[in-house]
């Protein structure tokens, strides 16, 4: 049967196929689940029919069609209809009575009923908000039934613009929700809810206040403040319109708060790439969003501002010692607070210091007609002294605000002179004395000269340091500008800062240095002139000729050094070591300058009577010493046929018990080149350090070399062992644990060396660290073992990894059948290693595969083969239970999909449908527009799959889990498929 338009035939289907039958629509959709794709308007205009029939009719159909093992979008076309038809709360009376009840089919539904109203607001096709608003505040009485709802719809309601009443029931709706919340432990989801509630806060203002001022109780600041904070601190320009008083106590409250824990703390909401931070740091984030906001509070309401800085700088004072006196007409009181000694950079309090920094940058940029009102606003209350010191620091910079201090020069002397304010005073001073008319400018002097012989006088707050008034006002006193010529004499020289110029006395001039002899200064020269060869060949050999050219500059610094003081003569003996290092470096050089180098390097020797400290480890800094250079250049002598001597061969010996390790590690680094002409001392040096030392990078520098780079794998493979036997796995980067299994597992997988297979059998029993694997599969994907040519290497590369995923997938599983009360701190930590190993291994695989970081070329032919062979991994991986294992899984085959589509989206929903896969994981933005660009290259590229019943199916379920968790664009996507079918 035909018909004329796609409207008959939906029409059609609606009444004659799922109208009929056992349990009409319900049953239909219960065999064919995948209907929904191809046939939703159908479903559409049964489920308006069913509407008309009345609420009872309709939501008996629709809680049957929210029930498993419905599929999860069918009620998301229950509340598309719903939004779309519904006038008035009374009609979604029975699905909220069973709501209330705890019907999971119930709760489910009304999850979905928000996501559609949400999509409804945002698309502005929703026919009135009113009777959603209603619906909110009726769920909000009972906010334990369906909070994940309740927080979409008050999210969104709020942030529109509706009519008074409905916005009071949004704002009662945003309020109980954010009490409910905070009954329970600490979630991302609170800093919504406080959104919400701040965007309703014109609704009731006394209400809204009285609740956020819990948030700064000083028991919740402490339990819930570094997560429900940065809700308020970033949302401060809409509550200074509203709530202006809550502002200045968040202001004090989270600035005055001291968080010392650094408890780890999640950033986000995501499950895949998991930032972390800690609970000090987010405190530090919220103080840092006030300080960003301060010039906005300061424009809005400059009283309160003040207020601000005030009540924060005379926090924890004792007592306070106030300053009266008169400033621009006005009469003012500063509060004196030792904030003299605030702008040092010592300062522990560097978040009040940067709000007084917002401040007086805000005041800087005031405009000349609103300094009125600022003067207005200090005089009115006693202010900080801190607050006049940045006032007095701005007016330097703000002409207009300096000419109303000044007025008039001579008051401000009487007044700031006082420790917490001299250095800005004299700072204002030089700016306004220029300017002053000669009769002003008298006055000013006047004021200054009643100071002399009042100081210095020593500061209580610094003991040890002193301030003489009198000498740095008059210092301020533009020379050319004195009335009073004589005061010119009082003025001091120009000295150098002393970084404390409201206290510390002027620093002496540095002594300069005596002169140098012609001797140093010929050494000094030369050591130039090597100098700059070393650096132009800091990672190559140098030519025959740079060599020849340089040559007569070393002989000659050579000959000088060994008679200059200690600190020319160290320079000059590195240089030369250098130098003669790079000489070596050649494997076909002239004679002369291999006889300088030689001769050079055999003369740095290891200090006598100091012997090897076995726990001195290397720092992680090269020492400024010329042994290590000495020792890499004559082990690269070594390997020249003629230049091996028994000089040369005591003096490595020498160095390979010189007690700096760096030295020692240069000297097990370069052991391959003495292998070439005297093999045993090699292998002896090699064996000792193996046997003897602990320095982690000496060790791996050992077995390296031994297992890697001396043509002898078994013999390196017994030195590893030994070595292996006596060091514990650890955490730390570049551990010799982690060096041992990735020479261990390349020898096996790259060149089958039986020993490897036994040694790593042993590590696999005794070591769990994470980190020591992690290393190990790095190291099988960059060295191109996962994509080899030989398929023996690659199913040994496979077999590895599968060993390690079935060792660790136990530990999560058992972990997951445990309640979490009974885990130890062992316990979680062994569970964490083997979750990030499982990542690991699934992030090793997506890389070799070319899905991370790709620049959108298809996948190679040797890429899509490590996917196939990878199945049985995966079959372990996709049980896992982790995030991102998960993630990773699906970038692997999404990389692929073009070449193995049908492969790849049935892998993908086996991945998200697995009995362990994460059910977190579909609530991550990284997992949604990872699967929905999947279906959609599905359904724009690869149309013949959805002919096939599997791929239908399969597109169904990965649809279904996003659906399930509430993402409106995966709403979106559902109800557009039914449009490939036309």
């Amino acid at each position: 049967m035909q018909f004329s338009h796609h409207v008959l035939f939906d029409y059609a289907l609606a009444r004659a196929y799922f109208g009929v039958g056992n349990n009409g629509l319900a049953g239909r959709l219960s065999a064919d689940p995948d209907a929904l794709l191809f046939a939703h308007p159908s479903v559409d205009m049964y489920l308006e029919l069913a509407w008309r029939q009345g609420p009872a009719t309709f939501w008996q159909l629709a809680l049957k069609l929210a029930e498993a093992p419905m599929p999860r979008m069918a009620a998301a076309a229950v509340a598309d209809v719903v939004v779309r038809c519904c006038r008035t709360a009374e009609a979604l009376v029975p699905l909220l009575d069973q709501v209330i009840a705890g019907a999971p089919g119930a709760q489910h539904l009304a999850h979905a009923l928000a996501v559609a109203v949400s999509l409804a607001v945002k698309s502005s096709t929703a026919d009135g908000l009113g009777v959603w608003c209603e619906l909110t505040e009726r769920l909000s009485q009972h906010s334990v039934a369906a909070p994940g709802a309740l927080l979409i719809l008050v999210c969104d309601l709020a942030s529109e613009s509706l009519p008074a009443p409905a916005f009071a029931q949004c704002g009662r709706a945003a309020r109980a929700l954010l009490a409910y919340l905070w009954t329970l432990p600490v979630a991302l989801r609170t800093r919504l809810a406080i959104t919400a509630v701040v965007h309703t806060a014109s609704s009731a203002p006394q209400d809204t206040a009285d609740l956020l001022h819990r948030a700064l109780q000083p028991g919740q600041l402490a339990e819930r403040g570094h997560n429900d904070l940065f809700a308020l601190t970033q949302d401060v320009p809409r509550l200074l319109q509203c709530l202006p008083e809550l502002v200045e106590d968040l202001y004090v409250d989270v600035m005055s708060y001291d968080e010392a824990s650094t408890e780890p703390t999640q950033m986000g909401s995501g499950v895949v790439l998991t930032l972390v931070s800690t609970q000090q740091q987010d405190y530090s984030a919220n103080r840092y969003q006030l300080i960003q906001h301060f010039p906005a509070v300061y424009r809005a309401d400059v009283t309160r501002a003040l207020n601000i800085l005030t009540r924060l700088s005379r926090a924890g004072a004792d007592t306070v010692t106030e300053h009266t006196g008169e400033v621009a007409g006005r009469v003012i009181r500063v509060a004196a607070d030792d904030s003299r000694l605030w702008d040092l950079g010592s300062y522990q309090r560097r978040d009040l210091v940067a709000l007084l920094d917002a401040f007086q940058q805000a005041v800087t940029t005031t405009e000349p007609a609103q300094l009125e009102g600022l003067l207005d606003a200090v005089a009115a209350a006693p202010q900080a002294a801190a607050v006049w010191r940045r006032l007095l620091k701005a007016a330097t910079d703000n002409a207009a605000l300096a000419q109303h201090l000044a007025s008039p020069a001579d008051a401000l002397v009487r007044t700031f002179n006082f420790p917490d304010l001299l250095a800005p005073l004299a700072g204002l001073i030089s700016v306004v004395h220029p300017a002053l008319a000669p009769d002003q400018a008298g006055r000013l002097e006047d004021a200054v000269r009643v100071l002399k012989g009042t100081g210095p006088a020593q500061d209580a707050a610094w003991p040890g340091w002193a301030a003489d008034p009198y000498q740095l006002l008059v210092d301020a006193l533009s020379p050319a500008h004195l009335v009073h010529a004589e005061l010119a004499a009082d003025q001091s020289p120009a000295v150098a800062d002393s970084g404390y110029s409201d206290l510390a006395p002027a620093a002496p001039p540095a002594a300069a240095p005596p002169p140098s002899s012609a001797d140093r200064q010929r050494c000094q020269q030369l050591s130039a002139q090597v100098e700059q060869f070393v650096d132009t060949h800091q990672t190559t050999a140098p030519s025959d000729d740079a060599m020849a050219t340089i040559e007569p500059a070393v002989r000659e610094l050579f000959t000088l050094a060994g008679s200059q003081p200690e600190p020319v003569r160290h320079r000059a003996e590195l240089l030369l070591a250098q130098a003669a290092e790079r000489f070596t470096r050649p494997a076909q050089a002239p004679d002369g300058p291999r006889h300088l180098a030689r001769e050079v390097l055999l003369s740095m020797q290891a200090p006598p009577q100091q012997t090897v400290a076995p726990d001195q480890h290397f720092s992680g800094l090269i020492p400024d010493d010329a042994c290590g250079w000495a020792a890499t250049g004559l082990l690269q002598l070594s390997r020249l046929p003629g230049w091996y001597t028994q000089e040369v061969k005591d003096a490595i010996l020498s160095l390979a018990k010189h007690p700096e390790p760096w030295v020692r590690i240069c000297v097990a680094r370069s052991a391959y080149n003495l292998a070439q002409t005297d093999p045993d001392t090699a292998w002896d040096l090699l064996d000792h350090f193996a046997d003897h030392e602990s320095d982690p990078m000496l060790l791996n520098a050992v077995l390296k070399v031994a297992c890697l780079q001396l043509g002898d794998p078994g013999k390196g493979m017994s030195l590893l062992s030994r070595v292996a036997a006596r060091v514990e796995p650890d955490d730390a980067p570049g551990s010799v644990a982690a060096s041992l299994t990735e020479i261990t597992g390349y020898l096996w997988v790259d060149r089958a060396v039986p020993q490897a297979a036994t040694v790593l059998t042993d590590l696999r029993a005794r070591w769990e660290v994470r980190t020591v694997w992690a290393s190990l599969l790095h190291t099988l994907r960059e060295s191109g073992l996962l994509n080899h040519n030989d398929q023996a290497v690659r199913a040994r590369a496979l077999t590895l990894i599968t060993e390690l995923a079935e060792a660790a997938l136990p530990v999560l599983q058992q972990a997951y059948a445990t309640p979490a009360e009974q885990w130890d701190s062992a316990g979680r930590a062994r569970i964490k290693d083997s979750a990030r190993l499982l990542d690991d291994i699934a992030l090793q695989l997506c890389a070799g595969s070319g899905a991370t970081g790709h620049d959108g070329s298809p996948a190679t032919a040797e890429q899509v083969r490590l996917v196939d062979e990878a199945a049985p991994v995966v079959d372990l991986l996709q049980n896992a239970s982790v995030p991102g294992v998960t993630h990773h899984l699906i970038q692997m085959y999404a990389h692929a999909f073009d070449e193995r589509p049908r492969l790849a989206l049935l892998a993908v929903r086996d991945v998200l449908t697995a009995p362990g896969a994460p059910v977190v994981y579909a609530s991550d933005s990284l997992a949604l527009d990872l699967c929905v660009s999947l279906v959609e290259r599905v359904l724009a590229d690869h149309r013949e799959l959805l002919r096939m019943p599997e791929c239908l199916t399969a597109v169904r379920q990965i649809c279904d889990v996003f659906v399930d968790a509430g993402w409106p664009r995966a709403h979106q996507l559902v109800f557009g498929i039914e449009q490939v079918f036309r």
